[in-house]
């Protein structure tokens, strides 16, 4: 019956897969490789919102795939472990990508309760926003994903210049970080925006072969049932990875081998399974 050979499909999936989830590129690693310095100097121009001063802002700058978001996320899940006076909160602008969305999020974070929708200006959530700010004596740090997505209108300046110059209306202090893979949004700002928003640089540069194979050896050996790769295999998706400097890659290439050898009927990843998938890629490539 159909009905048993999907049943098979699943269950040799998971025969092979200890947990498929550590190949999804949102999936947070309980441990960040190889980008122990950048977390350190961006927590250090945090640290100040731990006792009510103002962080530093900060651009966090890489190319694609190069941890800048899951160092982010790691650490803000760190900060919120402590009783402090930071509110940490990460925003993707993909999808937040205007005043009110963006608003939203923020007003659920401080108040945890869902944000006001009908009838509900930006305006008016930023101003609720700030007034619990400045009861509760907090200091708010906003990564701000993909920035570049805010400037598609001036909808983006006025956002960016209200959470900068929040502190003359409100007397409440934000730290701003930007998750950027250029700095082309600085010219989106005007020249009143500039000249407050002066912040610090921390660049994450691409990953090394060494790294990645690093990175994806203790992926497999996570994700993976023990002998389901090898390591000439690995070492062949570390070099194909490092060719286009896109970790992301070499996850996604971990999840469809995997599931290739156990469509069919394999307990091992095989370098011909390496090789379809290789030549099947390199068209999206």
């Amino acid at each position: 019956m159909l009905e048993d050979k999907i049943m098979a499909v699943f269950e040799g999936n998971q025969g092979l897969f200890k947990d498929k989830a550590v190949f999804d590129v949102h999936y947070v690693p309980q441990n960040v490789f190889f980008r122990d310095k950048q977390i350190k100097t961006i927590a250090s121009n945090i640290e100040p919102a731990f006792n009510g001063g103002g962080p530093i802002h900060t651009v966090i700058l890489g190319d694609h795939a190069t941890g800048k978001t899951t160092a982010i996320k790691k650490l803000f899940q760190f900060i919120q472990k402590f009783e402090n006076n930071a509110i940490p909160i990460y925003i993707n602008c993909k999808t937040h990508n205007t005043k009110f969305k963006i608003y939203s999020a923020i007003f659920e974070e401080v108040f945890k309760i869902e944000s006001l929708k009908r009838g509900t200006s930006a305006t008016i959530l930023f101003d609720k926003i700030m007034k619990e700010l400045k009861k509760q004596n907090q200091v708010l740090v906003v990564a701000l994903d993909d920035i570049n997505y805010l400037f598609t209108d001036n909808k983006g300046q006025e956002l960016f210049y209200e959470l900068i110059k929040v502190y003359e209306t409100f007397n409440v202090k934000i730290g701003i970080y930007p998750i950027v893979t250029s700095m082309e949004f600085i010219y989106n700002l005007d020249k009143n925006t500039r000249t407050v928003f002066i912040p610090q640089e921390v660049k994450f540069p691409h990953y090394t072969l060494d790294e990645i194979y690093s990175i994806l050896k203790k992926r497999a050996c996570v994700g993976f049932q023990k002998g389901v790769i090898n390591q000439e295999i690995l070492l062949k998706i570390s070099e194909f990875t490092k060719e286009f400097n896109n970790l992301r890659l070499g996850l996604n290439l971990l999840q469809n081998l995997g599931m290739i050898a156990a469509n069919e009927g394999n307990t091992h990843i095989t370098k011909k399974h390496f090789n379809q998938l290789i030549k099947s890629k390199k068209k999206y490539l």
